[in-house]
């Protein structure tokens, strides 16, 4: 009963909005941020509509903030909320408008490897859906470091990956790209 409680919440827009602000409050607080998060995490796959919260410009600030400094299984929480997040094109077009995609590549080079690979399944959602991911992917410097995760690799999942988004890259942007 305690994973999934046979009572709806009923309304999960200021929950969602409740649980944003707690961010900024507990940011050095790993603990209570776990928490928030996983409570954010399950709100948002059991609702639908809400994922356009978490993709403003103040919400994203807290989050790539948290990034930064946060352990891994935080960070691996907050990769989620994004997994979740870019399966909506909207939300994906929010995140490319807020220039967030350096930020991305920044990550990518210092995240451990099970959070490159979440965020490598964050970035193949957002070429899915976005031209403008594809346009952002393709000036941001990121196919670089896609390149590298194909050629230097010692992880075959992680090479996969990212060969695949370069491959989703490719058919998008229609790039004259010789290396696939």
């Amino acid at each position: 009963i305690r994973d999934r409680p046979n009572w709806r919440l009923n309304n999960a827009r200021s929950f969602v909005t409740k649980l944003l602000s707690e961010l900024e409050t507990y940011i050095t607080n790993s603990e209570y941020l776990t928490l928030i998060l996983q409570s954010l995490y399950f709100v948002l796959t059991e609702t639908q509509g809400l994922e356009k919260l978490i993709v403003t410009s103040e919400a994203l600030d807290h989050f790539f903030s948290i990034l930064a400094s946060s352990p891994e299984n935080v960070q691996g929480l907050i990769l989620s909320i994004f997994l979740h997040a870019t399966a909506n094109q909207a939300c994906v077009d929010a995140i490319c408008a807020s220039d967030r995609l350096p930020q991305f590549v920044g990550f990518l080079r210092s995240g451990g490897l099970e959070q490159r690979r979440i965020l490598l399944e964050v970035v193949s959602n957002m070429v899915s859906c976005s031209a403008r991911a594809v346009e952002g992917i393709t000036t941001s410097g990121l196919i670089l470091y896609l390149l590298s995760y194909v050629v230097q690799s010692d992880d075959e999942q992680l090479c996969a990956q990212a060969l695949g988004v370069l491959k989703q890259t490719k058919a998008s942007s229609g790039l004259d790209t010789r290396f696939m």
